[in-house]
């Protein structure tokens, strides 16, 4: 494994709903919700000290969640 760098990350599970809501003036919301859980890992001998490769590795887990909302408004000519 030398001078080499490997990043894998993937999603383990993820579920989202996304919704469009439109008013009688033209107005509209677009929206999404989404959460699940992340994994990454990383790990590299690019990094030196002292003249010697250091070998570093690192393990991540975590959820995440997000939001989007969006207010458009159509315009006709």
């Amino acid at each position: 494994m030398k001078n080499t760098v490997h990043l894998a990350p993937m999603v383990e599970y993820g579920r989202g709903i996304v919704f469009r809501s439109q008013l009688s003036n033209g107005v509209f919301y677009d929206g999404s919700i989404r959460v699940g859980r992340l994994k990454m890992d990383f790990e590299s001998v690019d990094f030196s000290w002292n003249g010697y490769n250091v070998y570093e590795k690192f393990e991540s887990n975590s959820p995440y969640i997000s939001a989007l909302v969006v207010k458009l408004k159509q315009i006709k000519n």
